[in-house]
């Protein structure tokens, strides 16, 4: 990437006084040398094999089934051109365009107030609509196709929003005249420093990994390891009322990440208001999978994890447990109480599951990626890492599910506007998935993983 201060002027091509028109030429002349070489980058990092054969038995099967109904295509075909003719009328009747003005990507000013961008985002909207109704209308697919297809085609429009481009986004135009062309400099080399981190497949950053220190604004509140095995340690926070209660809560995040997701900012921290209300609070943190790990069961998570841990807390404070658990802790934890149904002496007061499933018959989108076509690449890839599931594919299958949050928000701030990342604590909790799979990493600093700091 270039390291010439944007400040100085070429002194090959104009002076100071050069109109600052041909500075901003010069700039994008200079610029779009660049943008062939993260091109080029671009090209060796393609989707992965299974990403790729995914979609493409999606739209192979709404193409076929298009092909052996002619009628429904034109059916199709003409109702893309009422939905065209119904956004010209309103945009000539000067009506409002209220789903426009409420999507994040075109809710700036700038794409109201011209005419051309207003015009280019009612169409994208328009057709966009349009494109998913093809696969919710294809005839002749079974219910699995059809939303295989749609979904992958929200991820093509998703992608092709004029928002992700320079010309078509007024944002990033006034941005990069207002700078002398400066912003789209720093989207380049912030785009740069993501390949760079994302070693040759792109990583866009959605949070300043800078911005929090563990121990200190994050996973902050004080607390010590009362319990540790193969597999977990259990953390006691400290109370901070004069009394507590007789029952405890014990709490079980997901073991694909790191437990400090309920105990973030002190402000957002889920362990420390429940503190504070005059609960003892106890939080399991699993280790991350390894070259040991990697073999564990699931019968070894309920019993190395679960009732290692609820076993613990009943047996200190000889009174039942309020269990809570989060993501897939949670659904460990409805196994385990399911299991201890009917036991004496009861171990479990209630149990709270925070956004876990339980009925996993319909497990909504993520279920495209785990069914019978798909098995054999996801077992590839765990094999391919060491029968770890690599935490990058985890990463990218959720972003997946919410590719406009969580993919494109950044393209546009990054790269397009060169706007640096946000201090975002939960996104920053986030980054602690891609390295799960990092065993020799992980080993090095095995105590400081599991621990509070």
């Amino acid at each position: 990437m270039s390291e010439k201060n944007g400040d100085d002027p070429d002194p090959g091509a104009g002076g100071v006084g050069e109109p600052s028109f041909h500075r901003l030429g010069r700039r994008i002349a200079d610029l779009s040398r660049e943008l062939s070489q993260i091109t080029r980058l671009a090209g060796e990092a393609a989707p992965r094999q299974m990403e790729l054969d995914a979609a493409a038995a999606a739209f192979k099967s709404l193409a076929k089934a298009y092909a052996n109904e002619p009628e429904a295509f034109s059916d199709a075909q003409l109702d893309l051109f009422g939905r065209h003719a119904d956004t010209l009328e309103k945009m000539a009747a000067d009506s409002p365009a209220a789903e426009a003005d409420a999507d994040a990507r075109f809710a700036d000013s700038a794409w109201r107030d011209n005419p051309f961008f207003d015009f280019v985002r009612r169409m994208f909207l328009s057709q966009s609509a349009w494109a998913e109704n093809l696969a919710w209308n294809a005839p002749g697919l079974s219910e699995i196709e059809r939303r295989r297809a749609a979904f992958f085609i929200r991820q093509a429009m998703a992608a092709l929003s004029p928002s992700n481009t320079l010309l078509a986004n007024p944002r990033a135009l006034k941005a990069m005249f207002d700078s002398d062309g400066k912003s789209i400099s720093r989207g380049f080399d912030h785009l740069q420093s993501d390949f760079d981190a994302g070693h040759r497949r792109l990583a866009v950053t959605q949070s300043d990994a800078g911005a929090f220190q563990l121990g200190v604004d994050l996973a902050a509140t004080p607390g010590e390891i009362v319990l540790r095995n193969t597999l977990i340690e259990l953390i006691r926070y400290t109370p901070s009322t004069p009394t507590v209660r007789a029952e405890p809560i014990l709490i079980f995040p997901p073991w694909i990440n790191k437990y400090y997701v309920l105990d973030l900012r002190p402000e957002n921290s889920l362990a420390a208001w429940l503190r504070d209300q005059g609960f003892t609070v106890y939080m399991v943190s699993w280790r991350s999978a390894d070259a040991e790990t990697r073999d564990f069961t699931w019968d070894d998570y309920c019993a190395l994890g679960g009732s290692a841990a609820l076993e613990w807390v009943t047996a200190a404070h000889k009174a039942p447990v309020h269990a809570a658990g989060y993501c897939i802790g949670g659904a460990l934890l409805a196994v385990l109480a399911a299991r201890l149904a009917g036991q004496s002496p009861r171990l479990l007061a209630s149990i709270s599951l925070l956004a876990a499933q339980t009925d996993f018959s319909e497990p909504g989108d993520i279920g495209l990626f785990i069914d019978d076509s798909t098995l054999g690449g996801v077992e590839a890839l765990i094999a391919g890492a060491g029968g770890v599931m690599p935490g990058e594919a985890m990463r990218d299958a959720f972003n997946l599910l919410r590719p406009q949050d969580l993919i494109w928000r950044y393209v546009e701030e990054r790269y397009l506007l060169g706007e640096p990342p946000r201090s975002f604590d939960l996104l920053y909790w986030n980054l602690s998935l891609i390295h799960i799979s990092e065993p020799t990493r992980l080993r090095r600093i095995s105590y400081a993983v599991f621990c509070l700091k």
